[in-house]
């Protein structure tokens, strides 16, 4: 579980972040540019999102201990993160008509950047209030004291 977690994280800052199409928007809109990967590469990211989403959902589906915790909305939230991907993946390769794909792709990117703040989605702004500002069990500034 911890490998697939890294690899999906590491995979959702990659296709976003170092992209191509992505960093040509970046640079007209404000100016900076960042790294890009290859396409191919990209590509790859893309597939092992959508297949860490795959196995999250079978994980939620066929295990029963997270069956009994999930609930429409951990799968609406799933759905939501891979949705961006998929459809970017789509407008790419020129899969079904790419006018309508590429706006299905910025819509659900929009969608997802404002589903953060009222969903677990959070997590990830919180990673770095937990890391660094509290101490605690998990920080990095103070080891082993527990707050609880």
């Amino acid at each position: 579980m911890a490998s697939v977690t890294t690899l999906f994280h590491a995979g959702i800052i990659g296709a976003v972040f170092f992209q191509v199409g992505h960093n040509v928007l970046l640079d007209q809109s404000w100016g900076v540019s960042l790294p890009c990967f290859a396409e191919a590469v990209t590509d790859g990211l893309t597939l092992l999102v959508l297949a860490a989403c795959g196995f999250f959902l079978g994980r939620r589906l066929f295990v029963a201990q997270v069956r009994a915790l999930s609930t429409a909305y951990d799968h609406v939230v799933l759905a939501l993160v891979a949705l961006p991907f998929l459809t970017g993946l789509l407008a790419f390769h020129g899969i079904f008509e790419y006018q309508s794909v590429v706006l299905l792709h910025m819509a659900s990117g929009e969608l997802v950047l404002m589903a953060i703040p009222f969903t677990k989605l959070m997590h990830a702004f919180y990673f770095m209030i937990n890391r660094f500002l509290l101490p605690g069990e998990h920080s990095f500034i103070k080891r082993g004291v527990r707050a609880w």
